[in-house]
């Protein structure tokens, strides 16, 4: 990479990321002191034969993935030799703006493959291949099985699995939100470590029957994991947007043409290079999914009962937890959401009926044993009360999805809101109204990938929203 901002030695912009250090440590390392293995040659620093790096964080993964590319001059995969058994440790620091001295933070990942490999025609010489690795505890994760039983809270055993894995590394877990309720049963050991986690993930609900999301943090402490409800996620007033709410806007403007300084670097920071979107508004996509009615048929092994269950999206969301009854304004949307206002319009239906009144459109068969374990709620039991819900709003979720680049910043994370701001779709005029009601609004980052290259540092997001910010009822 260039020796430009994203790669020297201190942060040339706040929040900007800088990679000081990029190390292969060959597989005789693992042995061995990081000052024996430096001097016998195991690691080497292959920052200067590195074209791309980008680092991934998502809310679907409880850790971060790494990809790098390369381009070799100097017979590294012969000499080292590589073969699919590295460490990568990733340094590097930012300079946040009320700070002197730069942060440092370092990241280790284990080699899963390495995906690519060529010789440039131009250059027989070179060699350039690309590798693939995730965090070191989810790699390790991946060769262990846990089996035993549990009780009780089940983030807080998602929590004791994590630190029962025996890094060196300072893990911090945060959890945010409520756990519905206690529950008991048994973890097999058919499943990893990393599969059994996510066994107990599925099966988490909090208070509105919303799903947990378990994923890593790019942050100052590698050891940053953060198992949070989507309505935690979702309640502005606790999870507040980013850089106190001020808009990211899709705009046309010369940047360079503002001050230099902290105002600039904000400017910069808030402007959308690029925007795809996918608005995953297809009603009988949704409507199969379960998103506005199911039919949940549940068989209980116990006493061989057989129960319906239906879930209703619009009672749903209109159910106020406090007083336990619906709210009949059909603007009030008591369950946590973005944008405030239904997905859904009563006004169109299917021979009489609108979309949350078939429930046969989505059909679930499950079967529980409530007294599987007895004295408790099991995780059957648990399981029936949250899924036609917590599925639901997984896939609400992907109502209005934008993918958008934005200038490097690595305070941006999973889990973050944000408020974005599109230009009106017409002719320009002396109107006052220049934003997209429609499309503008406070969205949920789902992923960030951090890359640097020769061309800078910039971060890719996804952003989505499970609800509309302008109202779909006729006035």
């Amino acid at each position: 990479m260039k020796q430009n901002n994203v790669s020297t030695d201190v942060a040339y912009n706040p929040a900007t990321m800088n990679i000081t250090k990029l190390e292969i440590f060959g597989h005789e390392a693992s042995n061995l002191s990081y000052e024996d293995a430096k001097r016998e040659g195991f690691i080497y620093n292959i920052l200067p034969i590195t074209s791309s790096l980008k680092i991934i964080s998502t809310l679907y993964k409880p850790f971060l993935e790494l990809e790098i590319g390369l381009k070799d001059n100097v017979s590294l995969m012969e000499n080292m030799p590589l073969i699919g058994q590295e460490l990568i440790r990733v340094s590097a620091n930012k300079k946040p703006i009320d700070k002197e001295e730069p942060e440092e933070f370092t990241f280790d990942f284990i080699v899963t493959d390495y995906p690519a490999y060529g010789k440039p025609t131009q250059n027989i010489n070179e060699s350039v291949y690309f590798i693939k690795a995730i965090s070191d505890f989810a790699y390790v994760a991946a060769f262990r099985s846990t089996s035993r039983k549990y009780t009780g809270s089940l983030s807080l055993e998602i929590e004791k699995i994590f630190r029962n894995l025996g890094f060196d590394v300072d893990l911090r877990f945060f959890i945010f939100g409520q756990d519905k309720k206690t529950s008991k049963g048994v973890l097999n050991d058919n499943l990893s470590t990393m599969e059994s986690i996510e066994f107990l993930r599925r099966n988490l609900s909090d208070e509105n029957d919303f799903p947990f999301y378990l994923y890593q943090l790019l942050s100052n402490n590698p050891g940053d994991v953060h198992l949070s409800s989507l309505s935690y996620l979702l309640d502005k007033e606790f999870n507040k947007p980013l850089y106190d709410g001020k808009p990211y806007v899709f705009i046309q403007s010369d940047v360079s043409s503002h001050p230099e300084g902290k105002n600039a670097y904000d400017i910069k920071r808030r402007r959308i290079l690029e925007l795809e979107s996918s608005l995953g508004m297809s009603k009988i996509k949704q409507g199969i999914a379960g998103a506005f009615s199911s039919e949940n048929k549940y068989l209980d092994w116990s006493d061989k009962t057989y129960i319906t269950k239906y879930y209703d999206y619009d009672k749903e969301i209109r159910l106020d937890p406090k007083q336990n009854k619906e709210i009949e304004d059909v603007e009030t949307i008591q369950t946590p959401t973005l944008g405030g206002k239904s997905v859904l319009s009563k006004e169109f239906n299917i021979s009489g009926l609108t979309l949350n009144e078939l429930p046969i459109a989505k059909t679930r068969y499950l079967s529980v044993n409530r007294d599987s374990f007895s004295g408790s709620v099991n995780y059957g039991s648990q399981l029936s009360t949250h899924l036609p819900k917590s599925s639901a709003m997984n896939v609400l979720l992907q109502t209005q999805t934008h993918d958008i680049k934005l200038a490097g910043d690595v305070n941006l994370n999973p889990g973050n809101l944000i408020n974005i701001e599109i230009p009106k779709s017409k002719a320009p005029d002396n109107s006052t109204e220049v934003r997209d009601e429609f499309i503008s609004g406070t969205y949920l980052i789902t992923s960030v990938a951090h890359r640097v290259d020769d061309d800078g540092y910039y971060c890719f997001l996804k952003i989505k929203r499970d609800s509309f910010s302008k109202s779909v009822v006729t006035t």
